[in-house]
């Protein structure tokens, strides 16, 4: 068994919910609408009609879901305009949202194996185009086994 989850052994936490990125996180990405806009986005979807079509959003919570991630600095807003149309805006990822891509890749790589029956996309290597697969690597580059992994304090 992991040293992750060592069942009945601590009632708490080892770290407060407002010092564990773990958490932090989770109040960012743990909204269904955010995760969905990070999707459009990892798939160069990046205009506002593009995406309510795609996620079938309502207006308004696309509009707020929107505003939270540009505050949030993970995208930001562009202004575009077709030829005699009105300006309109796109939205793209910041270095801190593409940094994000770890997280959805995650949940990729999970739901393609226990929840799709026939995925229809992979991540690979631009180059080689190989499959790519998630890991943990330590300093010396090499993968460690799950069983392996342990949470400890920060020295």
């Amino acid at each position: 068994m992991s040293n992750l989850a060592k069942p009945n052994l601590r009632r708490r936490a080892r770290v407060e919910i407002n010092e564990c990125g773990m958490a932090q996180s989770a109040f960012v990405f743990g909204d269904k609408w955010i995760l969905l806009i990070m999707r459009e986005a990892f798939y160069a979807v990046v205009r506002f009609e593009d995406i309510q079509k795609d996620l079938s959003i309502p207006r308004a919570i696309l509009t707020n879901r929107l505003g939270r991630l540009i505050d949030l600095g993970i995208m930001t807003k562009q202004p575009y305009q077709e030829a005699g149309a009105r300006v309109r805006h796109s939205y793209h990822l910041t270095l801190k949202g593409r940094k994000a891509f770890k997280i959805l890749a995650a949940m990729m790589e999970w739901g393609d194996e226990y929840l799709i029956q026939n995925p229809k996309m992979q991540i690979v290597d631009g180059t080689t185009k190989s499959h790519l697969r998630l890991g943990l690597i330590n300093e010396l580059g090499q993968e460690v086994p799950q069983k392996q992994i342990a949470l400890e304090p920060k020295r």
